[in-house]
């Protein structure tokens, strides 16, 4: 990690890193599903660090496990002494609106709604970059747009179609199927975006004919749980996010109903958890009293591998104490 920061202050360019730590509640089932689906690939990758071995380039060598998000953020923070920002919401628009806020020369990620968004001058592949010689791949809105024969404002449209963050998971898996099966991938690629192609646009990506998406949504929500109204409301809440960037309120502290000493507490614990003071959780249970940690990895049972519980015995006395010891309304959730 001091080579990855090294090779870019070498030319010149600053990176500010986004941390995405906190869940909210409404993504959270789907947080949790995945960590448990990347269980094989979080223990190969443990397989391979116990074995003090590198991952061949280029391959599937494995997931991290999300525990070590903390311990990533403290490398950086206080070893490297390098700008982090924990994220307070989502944390993709944070980025989006911190790049278009501050001009920044580019994107380094792997999230393909950068290069829709144009927040910055440039979005690069974190996939391609070499560190050797400093070259990556440039993902470009236009070149994109050209390929799939569209106009660069229907690329909202046609992402939220491909299925995206706010669209229903289940609901696309279904429109996507038939699909899928009538052909290979590039041609669902084509079939999506001949969707698209009679869609008119604002410069924003908004539709200008909304009957055309509600068209849309009827045929998405076809043999789906949600009626086409919901669907209809997530497309345009889809389409619309991508040219609407904001970022909430640091959890609207003066509104709240609670003394002043309580919102200076409140607003002292944000600053350091986006300073990565302290974790989500404490954060969590100071705002909620609520505390929701993720312990997946404890079912890593293998050999010297000691589960998370015991890496965080001393921090949940902390949290439990601090819980068992407040008001009875306080929540523990443990998943």
């Amino acid at each position: 990690m001091q080579n990855f920061y090294k090779q870019f202050r070498d030319i010149g360019v600053q990176l500010i890193a986004f941390l995405g730590n906190y869940k909210p509640k409404t993504k959270r089932q789907g947080w949790i599903k995945r960590r448990y689906d990347h269980i094989d690939r979080v223990n190969r990758i443990m397989t391979y660090a116990k074995a003090n071995m590198k991952p061949v380039a280029n391959s599937d060598f494995g997931v991290f496990p999300s525990e070590l998000v903390d311990t990533v953020a403290a490398v950086i923070r206080f070893v490297l002494k390098e700008t982090i920002v924990h994220s307070l919401t989502e944390t993709d628009m944070e980025i989006i609106a911190y790049a278009r806020k501050h001009k920044s020369f580019g994107i380094l990620s792997q999230d393909t709604d950068f290069s829709i968004a144009n927040a910055a001058h440039y979005y690069l592949s974190m996939r391609h970059l070499c560190l050797q010689n400093m070259t990556t791949c440039v993902y470009d809105s236009r070149g994109l747009a050209d390929h799939l024969q569209l106009q660069v404002n229907q690329l909202p449209l046609f992402a939220t179609l491909m299925g995206n963050d706010i669209m229903d998971y289940d609901t696309m898996k279904k429109f996507h199927y038939p699909i899928l099966k009538a052909g290979a991938i590039k041609i669902f690629v084509q079939s999506i975006a001949s969707l698209c192609r009679p869609v008119r646009c604002d410069q924003e990506g908004n539709p200008l004919d909304k009957n055309q998406i509600i068209g849309l949504s009827k045929q998405i929500s076809a043999g789906s749980y949600l009626d086409f109204t919901k669907v209809y409301t997530l497309m345009m809440e889809s389409i619309s996010s991508y040219s609407i960037y904001s970022v909430e309120d640091e959890l609207l502290i003066d509104k709240m109903n609670i003394s002043s000493d309580q919102k200076d507490i409140l607003s002292l614990a944000v600053t350091l958890y986006r300073q990565c003071w302290i974790t989500c959780d404490v954060l969590m249970l100071l705002c909620t009293k609520e505390m929701q940690m993720s312990t997946c990895i404890e079912i890593f049972n293998e050999g010297n591998i000691k589960p998370i519980g015991n890496i965080l015995a001393r921090l949940r006395k902390v949290l439990y104490g601090a819980v068992l010891n407040g008001e009875l309304n306080n929540k523990i959730v443990c998943v």
